[in-house]
Parts: C-alpha cells; sequence; structure tokens
C-alpha cells in the first residue's frame, strides 16, 4: 500500500512537471508565432497529464479490499476536494488558452465545433457534481452515484460536444446558418468580422446540457422529430419558408448600396406546414451595434393577425439606408404562440462610399 502511494505522488509530480513544461514551450518566443503551436501543445501537455491521472487512478483501484472498490467507498469529502480539483484543471485550461491564443476568434474543431464547448460541457458536469455534494449529506450519501461522480467532467465534456451539432441542426432547419460555419476544410470562420457574442449562446448550451442532462434528452427529441418525422411535424404544426418572388430564400441580401441612399426588399412569408401561426409577430434585429436602425421594416402585413393559415402567406417590406461605408447584417424573425421555437433568416448588405 505505501509503495502504491508513493507512486502515485511521484505520478502526481510528473503530471504538474509536464503540464508546467508544455505551458512554458508553448509560450516560448522562438518555438512557433502560430497560436495553432501553443494550442497542439496545451492539447498534448493534457492529454500527458491525462494518462498520468488514469494511472493514478488505477494504482488506488489496486488497492481496494476485495469485493469492495475503492470508488465504492469514497465519502462526500473525497468527492468535493476531487470535484475542486476538477475545477481548477478546467480554470487553468482556460488561463493557459487565453494567455497563448492571440487570435480574435475561438479555434474551430474541425471547421465547425469552437474549442470552447466541450470546456463548458465539462465545467456544467463538475458543477452539478458539487451541488451533489453540497446537497446530500454523510448521512443520506448514496456511493452508487460515486462512478458517476468520477466521471462527470468526461462525460460532460463529450455531452456538450454532441450537443452542439443538435442545436446548430435545430437553428440550421430553422432557416439560419451559424455565421462562423465557413468553407469546408477551412477551419475558420465566414467573416473575420464575426463578433465573439456569436459564439456564447452555443457555450451556454453546452453547460446547460453537462449541468442537467435532462436537456440533453430534449435536444435529441428535437432532431429525432425533425430527422425521422418530417411528414408528421409538417402535417400538425405550422412551418415557415421565406420567398422572395418565386425564390425560396435561406439569406436576404441587398445588392451594394451607396451610403446614405436606402434599397428595399418585399420578402413573402409562407406558412408551409400543415397547421395555422397563431399570432404571428415579424421582427427585424441588428447583429452588431454598426447595423443598429440601417434595416427596418416599413410594411408588415403579418403581424397583428390572428393567423396565418396553412399555405397562405404575408409580406413585409424592409428597408436598407446605410449611413457609411462597410457591411452590415440583421435577422429577420418570425414568431407565433404556437411555433417552439422562431422562424429566423439573415440579412445582409453592404455599403459603398
Amino acid at each position: 500500500m505505501r509503495i502504491q502511494r508513493d507512486l502515485a505522488i511521484g505520478l502526481t509530480v510528473a503530471a504538474t512537471f509536464i503540464a508546467s513544461t508544455m505551458v512554458a514551450y508553448a509560450q516560448t518566443p522562438t518555438a512557433s508565432p502560430n497560436w495553432q503551436f501553443g494550442l497542439a501543445a496545451q492539447i498534448f501537455g493534457g492529454v500527458a497529464v491525462a494518462i498520468v491521472i488514469a494511472a493514478i487512478v488505477i494504482l488506488f483501484l489496486t488497492s481496494s479490499t476485495p469485493g469492495e472498490s475503492f470508488i465504492y467507498r469514497m465519502r462526500p469529502t473525497f468527492f468535493f476536494w476531487l470535484g475542486i480539483t476538477y475545477t481548477l484543471l478546467l480554470l487553468l485550461g482556460a488561463i493557459v488558452y487565453n494567455i497563448s491564443y492571440t487570435g480574435t476568434q475561438p479555434y474551430l474543431i474541425g471547421g465547425v465545433m469552437p474549442v470552447a464547448v466541450p470546456w463548458f460541457g465539462a465545467l456544467g458536469a463538475v458543477t452539478i457534481s458539487l451541488e451533489g455534494v453540497f446537497t446530500w449529506s454523510e448521512s443520506r450519501w448514496n456511493p452508487d452515484y460515486n462512478y458517476w461522480h468520477c466521471g462527470r467532467p468526461v462525460f460532460g465534456a463529450v455531452l456538450g460536444a454532441v450537443s452542439f451539432y443538435l442545436f446548430v441542426l435545430i437553428v440550421m432547419t430553422a432557416g439560419t446558418t451559424p455565421s462562423f460555419l465557413g468553407p469546408v476544410g477551412t477551419g475558420q470562420p465566414l467573416s473575420p468580422a464575426t463578433p465573439s457574442k456569436d459564439f456564447i449562446v452555443y457555450y451556454v448550451v453546452a453547460f446547460l446540457v453537462g449541468y442537467r442532462e435532462e436537456t440533453f434528452r430534449e435536444l435529441i427529441r428535437r432532431v429525432t422529430d425533425l430527422i425521422l418525422k418530417p411528414g408528421t411535424q409538417a402535417a400538425t404544426s405550422a412551418q415557415i419558408t421565406f420567398k422572395e418572388g418565386d425564390d425560396v430564400k435561406s439569406e436576404i441580401k441587398f445588392a451594394d448600396t451607396a451610403a446614405n441612399a436606402q434599397a428595399k426588399v418585399t420578402i413573402e412569408i409562407l406558412n408551409s406546414g400543415g397547421a395555422s401561426l397563431s399570432n404571428p409577430v415579424v421582427t427585424v434585429k441588428e447583429l452588431d451595434a454598426a447595423s443598429k436602425d440601417v434595416f427596418k421594416i416599413t410594411k408588415n402585413d403579418a403581424t397583428g393577425r390572428s393567423d396565418l393559415k396553412s399555405n397562405e402567406s404575408s409580406t413585409v417590406e424592409i428597408t436598407f439606408t446605410p449611413t457609411k461605408a462597410g457591411k452590415y447584417s440583421a435577422v429577420l424573425s418570425v414568431a407565433g404562440a404556437n411555433l417552439a421555437m422562431p422562424a429566423t433568416i439573415t440579412i445582409a448588405g453592404s455599403a459603398t462610399g
């Protein structure tokens, strides 16, 4: 038992050494000016530390008494310090990433998922684990959940990553493509001007899924309905399609317009579902401060109606009035009393000097 304890202490020191070495090397100017190198170094160091920690766990497991594992015998105090350790490691990883990263936008894993998504999933999982420790006293502690507490950050990261793709799929079926999804394989956002706030909702979703597993099950249910039951959904619910003339639109794009001039488009809002849309409301909201009051709805035949029946449409007129040269963006949103999520479509316009 003493030999195993000494080995565990030695491995812990080794893990600390590996982590500090990789962080220091990632910050060395001669190593590489490229921020991807710093990230790779951190990932390598993290994997190395994870392997060492796994070895420590195995050493503890080999010291268990016959018929009862070490993990099963642990009490709330152990899991409190385990949760605190998980939290400190996650915060350390965030600090290292922010110090080493010099870009303006998050790195996208596979060109799609922000690297912070699984991090927030793991953080949410550790948070609910600590809450369980605080809530259940020693006398009411159920050791059947001990393995659940040990594996929380790993499963939280996995659930957060999967929920990101599920949420993006739901958003895209509503007619909006996230602005950071650039050309396949580039690993870069569609536009360098993509505001950082565009990623916040995905971080929140990952945290909530890690914190509350029922949220993940709800996302699974919704995506299953979208993919496997498209006919049933269309027959029993309202569904919004945006059209300009005879063309179905996935984006409303104004032609280049001179500063202080005005352009306008008329968009047809069609209820292509099998049920009426109750109390429709159409709004436009800018995506950044520069686009404030640039896009306006000057004619709105949808808002104020009691309903928009199946296969019925109404129109909205949108004006684009830029005050100076640049690129502007907004979102046109259609909400309804019986619409689970507002249907949205992006609006884009460029102004010339």
